[in-house]
């Protein structure tokens, strides 16, 4: 499923920072763009080790002048929930 991420920019010396809003509390960081997929799925999957349910996505317009997030990047994260449907069963 698409969930919105905000993704705070990296550098040379700084990590991205990644923010996901339909997970209060849960976060997720990469050294490479190209990593933030793979530790955002890895941050949600630790995050509801222990829930039933997953929240369902919002939409990425619903942020949209939330000065929380002014800034960063937008972006939908593919967040393969297979793993949280087959623990249920």
């Amino acid at each position: 499923m698409l969930y919105p991420a905000y993704t705070h920019p990296g550098d040379i010396e700084h990590a991205f920072g990644v923010l996901l809003p339909d997970f209060p509390g849960c976060f997720s960081a990469a050294l490479q763009e190209q990593d933030i997929a793979s530790n955002v799925q890895e941050a949600v999957e630790a995050h509801f080790s222990d829930e039933d349910r997953m929240p369902p996505p919002s939409k990425l317009e619903s942020f949209r002048g939330d000065p929380s997030f002014q800034g960063e990047f937008r972006r939908l994260i593919d967040i393969d929930l297979t793993w949280a449907t087959t623990r249920a069963s």
